[in-house]
C-alpha cells in the first residue's frame, strides 16, 4: 500500500502545482480569488469544487493517472493560449511604439 500511496501522492502534488499556477495566473490578471478559481476550473476542465479542493486541501483528495494526464493536456492548452495572448499584446505594443516614434520624428 505504501508504494501506491506515494504514486498517488505524486499525482496530487503535480495536480496541485498545476491548479495553483493557473489560479495565480488569473489572480495576477486582476481577478478576485473566487473568480480566479472559477476561471482556472474552466481552463482546466474541472469543477470549481475540485479546484478548491486541490487549492485549499490537497491532502484530502486523490488524483488518478488518467485525470492527471487530462489535466496536463488542459494545462498545456491554457499555457499556449496565454502565450498567444502575450504575443498579441507584444505585437500591439511594438506597433504603438513604432507609431509614436514616427510621430515624434515628424514632430506631430
Amino acid at each position: 500500500m505504501g508504494a501506491w500511496q506515494n504514486f498517488s501522492e505524486n499525482y496530487v502534488r503535480k495536480a496541485t502545482e498545476v491548479v495553483v499556477d493557473t489560479v495565480v495566473d488569473y489572480a495576477n490578471r486582476g481577478y478576485s480569488r473566487q473568480i480566479a478559481i472559477e476561471q482556472a476550473a474552466l481552463s482546466l476542465g474541472m469543477t470549481p469544487r475540485r479546484v478548491k479542493a486541490l487549492w485549499y486541501e490537497p491532502d484530502t483528495v486523490s488524483v488518478r493517472r488518467a485525470e492527471f494526464e487530462r489535466l496536463k493536456q488542459m494545462y498545456t492548452a491554457h499555457l499556449e493560449a496565454k502565450a498567444d495572448e502575450l504575443a498579441q499584446r507584444s505585437r500591439e505594443a511594438r506597433e504603438r511604439a513604432r507609431v509614436l516614434k514616427t510621430q515624434n520624428e515628424l514632430g506631430v
